[in-house]
């Protein structure tokens, strides 16, 4: 169930402007570049242009040299921003422990009327700067940046209550509680019994189980925040739905060898021990009515 993020070399596809952007964060302090122009100053992420024949992979490695003067490793894209003028990549890059230095050709261009200045700025205080570059991703980067840091808190403190946890990973091929696919990678982890992921302000808990294991006295127990779903087409919901007939819910279970059940739920103004709760009274549905859970940090399909 569990994709991982893989960064494609894909040639665009699109003929307007395209523009790659480097993230760079160091110990919870984003990298910039400040631009001093003679009629205007702003913020901007080091980065540059894609050139012909150029992937916008390609080009974020070029621009590491030429704006940073240090060779980067992509980690993952972040988001794509586009409209009908330009298509802007931003691109999170492995840990960068070098000091930035502006290289060719942007050195040579460098006057008192026209310089970069490298900045470190915290993440938390990156919305309160002036005049930031359009577009500005702002809203979008601090929402990644704090699901991250929350979903690295539960992780913590599921490992303080002895769960077995794997690591913090970034999943693509994700779908909301509408069963629309979820633009991009979003921050997850994973005990031996349940899935934990974020995406804007909603975290969900995906639990697998045998489909021959199901019990219908589970569907008494299950709160309204719950959805069913086969496992290998988990864009198609099984519960609920309208006209919802039992019977032919059995004759579904029998295609796939698995099942996800999954609840949503809204984690604003929520505590990290409020969420962990969640999570064990959850978990604890299924032990009332006796029915195992599939280890997900062993299962391969």
């Amino acid at each position: 169930m569990i994709l991982l993020v893989k960064t494609k070399k894909t040639m665009p596809d699109i003929p307007n402007k395209i523009r790659v952007s480097i993230v760079a964060i160091r110990d919870g302090n984003l990298l910039l570049i400040k631009r001093v122009k003679p009629d205007k100053t702003y913020y901007t992420f080091p980065g540059g242009t894609v050139e012909d024949n150029e992937t916008p992979e390609e080009a974020v490695v070029r621009e590491g040299l030429e704006e940073l003067s240090h060779p980067i490793e992509i980690d993952r894209l972040l988001f794509e921003d586009k409209d009908a003028d330009r298509h802007d990549y931003y691109f999170l890059i492995k840990d960068f422990a070098g000091e930035p230095k502006m290289g060719e050709p942007e050195v040579s261009r460098i006057t008192e009327g026209n310089n970069y200045i490298y900045e470190w700025i915290p993440m938390n205080e990156i919305k309160d700067l002036d005049n930031f570059y359009i577009p500005d991703i702002r809203p979008q980067l601090l929402n990644w940046w704090n699901n991250k840091q929350l979903v690295e808190d539960i992780r913590n403190a599921l490992v303080s209550s002895d769960e077995t946890v794997g690591e913090v990973e970034y999943t693509t091929g994700n779908f909301d509680d509408k069963s629309n696919l979820i633009a991009g990678s979003i921050p997850t982890v994973t005990t031996d019994a349940c899935e934990i992921g974020i995406y804007n302000t909603t975290i969900y808990f995906t639990f697998i189980i045998f489909s021959s294991d199901f019990k219908k006295e589970l569907l008494d127990i299950l709160p309204d925040n719950v959805q069913i779903y086969p496992f290998k087409y988990f864009n198609s919901t099984l519960y609920p739905k309208s006209g919802f007939n039992y019977s032919e819910f059995e004759k579904q279970l029998k295609h796939d060898k698995y099942l996800q059940i999954n609840f949503n739920d809204n984690y604003k103004d929520h505590s990290v021990d409020h969420i962990v709760k969640k999570y064990f009274e959850y978990k604890e549905l299924f032990k009332k009515c006796d029915i195992q859970l599939i280890n997900q940090l062993g299962l391969v399909e």
